[in-house]
């Protein structure tokens, strides 16, 4: 967490509940296996919770952190920083512009911090569920969703990478933030993250069990790098 100081300087700060500084993408998926927690009891999911799916959603949600931190190797494929910064709460209420739509500043940075790459989504006025927390009949055997207003929200996601991806060509700069926000692998990790620390209800292990390494983002490190 980047915290601010009485005279008016910044430091980078532990996550509470998680802990840090972390050098590396994995020691901080170690840690976010080890300490993070589902907020919800067993007993008010059971109470949610259709009878057919209850069974399913908590096994998956119990296992879902040890998961995370036992696959750490095969799901980074960014081990070392520099990081990107993530803003928690990336609204068009929060970005400022001219008449022009010139960008001036960019505002409520509370919460923000620097995070893996893993961890990199979409700005929160182009979020959708993850399908693998989503029922599959809503989506065709593309893969692609059925209702109307998600699928226009994908659409402005593919014009989004485009538009970083033209932006960061322009910079000089690698393909690291429009390759991540281009994988469907990596957005679904990255929401499932999210949507668990939300207390969202949900398959998580679908996510892992779906996953396959993705060489348009790169190839997933090897395991002892870090130890």
């Amino acid at each position: 967490m980047i915290a601010k100081r009485a005279n008016g300087t910044y430091e980078i700060e532990a996550i509470p509940d998680l802990g840090g500084p972390f050098n590396t993408a994995t020691e901080y998926f170690a840690a976010w296996g080890e300490h993070t927690t589902f907020p919800r009891s067993e007993e008010s999911m059971r109470a949610m919770l259709p009878e057919e799916y209850k069974d399913d959603v908590i096994e998956s949600t119990g296992d879902y952190p040890r998961r995370i931190k036992e696959h750490r190797f095969d799901i980074t494929v960014r081990n070392e920083g520099p990081f990107p910064l993530k803003h928690a709460d990336f609204l068009h209420s929060n970005v400022i512009v001219d008449a022009e739509f010139n960008v001036l500043s960019i505002i409520d940075w509370e919460h923000a911090g620097t995070v893996p790459w893993e961890r990199v989504e979409f700005p929160m006025f182009l979020s959708t569920l993850p399908p693998t927390l989503d029922f599959p009949w809503r989506y065709d055997d593309d893969g692609k969703p059925l209702a109307d207003d998600t699928r226009k929200v994908w659409g402005k996601r593919e014009e989004y990478v485009r538009s970083v991806a033209e932006a960061e060509k322009e910079m000089g700069s690698d393909d690291g933030l429009s390759s991540i926000l281009g994988s469907i692998y990596y957005q679904n990790l990255s929401s499932c993250y999210t949507r668990y620390e939300e207390g969202k209800l949900g398959i998580y292990c679908r996510a892992l069990d779906d996953f396959a390494p993705d060489r348009s983002v790169g190839l997933p490190i090897k395991k002892g790098n870090e130890d």
